[in-house]
């Protein structure tokens, strides 16, 4: 901490990043400033996750719809005969190339709670869907409605699954349809839609916190300037607040200009109060020592000894309360270099026989509280 002229701590610098961004503790700025960020962080932590989110169902719900209508299809192309499953060709050409990413596949329940395929589009190349060890269960717990899930494809991509089981005419057990698709793409788009999300909410939550960093530095700025101001009154160089401020705090500093008022009508009040003891006290005093002066004796010379420290002690007390009434009054400063001018010429002269020069320097903003 620095000191200013008369011994003053010299304010904090309003424009150092210590006191915007440092820890809240009692700082109303760094509070503003801190509570605001967190609650953006948060806002717009929310909402990144709240559009990935919904990006993402809405991407695995069109993926949804495709492999509906692909198991509809599978079932209208579908029979029970006599010899068991029977599945007509469906022309779709992406399940008729080997490994083209779009599948399906039809199959039944076996025993120990797996599932035995009895059909599949040419595109499986001989492979199975893969099938989660609870799926039937929850198949037979949800018959008729479709279960998605993510599994891996027979080229190791990665797939998005629709399965329903359903029944058949002319058949007594339940027929498992399933398709499924590669969702390489939309992962690919929703991890490109979550960067460019996260991206421009990261340049929007900057530009909201130097926006509120900007907020706080104007909206405070009237705090500060009526600290300085009582700073100046406090040091001698205002008498008062001067300045006009927000409604907000201007009844502040009409309290303190209020204050100020108060002050230097205690003050003098004192200086009244002092000035009446001198008069009733140096009066006595005086007729004591003409008195004691016109007369000899022991007894005169000692009242007039008595009576001389008496005198020297009234004015040595009377000075120290004019002085501690100075030092209360607030706004009264005295510049030091016209004070130290004023006592060089008279020691010049004082020592003039003696061919002494008086030299001093001092910084022109240097004085002290009180009155000359």
């Amino acid at each position: 901490m620095t000191e200013g002229a008369g011994g003053e701590p010299a304010p904090a610098d309003d424009r150092s990043w210590g006191r915007w961004f440092g820890r809240p503790g009692r700082s109303l700025t760094r509070r503003l400033i801190w509570l605001a960020s967190a609650w953006i962080v948060l806002a717009l932590v929310l909402t990144g996750w709240a559009l990935t989110s919904q990006y993402q169902e809405s991407a695995l719900r069109r993926l949804g719809n495709v492999l509906s209508a692909t198991i509809d299809e599978v079932v209208v192309a579908t029979n029970a005969g006599p010899d068991g499953i029977v599945v007509a060709e469906i022309k779709d050409a992406a399940t008729l190339r080997p490994l083209s990413g779009e599948y399906w596949a039809v199959a039944e329940r076996a025993p120990g709670g797996r599932l035995r395929m009895l059909a599949r589009s040419p595109s499986l190349a001989g492979s199975d869907l893969t099938v989660p060890g609870e799926l039937p269960s929850r198949l037979d717990a949800a018959f008729g409605q479709i279960i998605s899930y993510n599994a891996t494809g027979p080229r190791g991509e990665p797939l998005r699954v629709a399965a329903s089981m359903k029944q058949l005419p002319g058949r007594t057990e339940p027929v498992v349809f399933m398709a499924g698709i590669d969702r390489a793409n939309i992962d690919a788009d929703t991890r490109q839609f979550a960067t460019f999300t996260w991206i421009a909410l990261l340049i929007l939550g900057l530009g909201l916190v130097i926006a509120v960093f900007l907020q706080v530095q104007i909206g405070l700025r009237p705090l500060f300037s009526l600290r300085n101001e009582i700073s100046d009154v406090r040091k001698g160089k205002a008498a008062r607040i001067a300045r006009s401020y927000p409604l907000e705090i201007q009844p502040l500093a009409e309290q303190v200009n209020r204050l100020l008022d108060q002050n230097q009508e205690t003050v003098e009040r004192q200086r009244t109060h002092v000035g009446n003891l001198a008069h009733a006290l140096k009066t006595p005093l005086s007729v004591m020592l003409a008195e004691a002066g016109s007369q000899k004796g022991a007894l005169p010379d000692m009242v007039r000894r008595q009576t001389e420290v008496m005198k020297a002690q009234v004015d040595h007390h009377l000075r120290r309360a004019r002085a501690a009434a100075r030092a209360q009054l607030l706004g009264d400063r005295t510049p030091i270099a016209e004070v130290l001018d004023e006592l060089a010429v008279m020691l010049e002269r004082v020592f003039e026989e003696k061919g002494v020069e008086i030299d001093w320097r001092a910084p022109d903003e240097l004085g002290f509280r009180g009155e000359r």
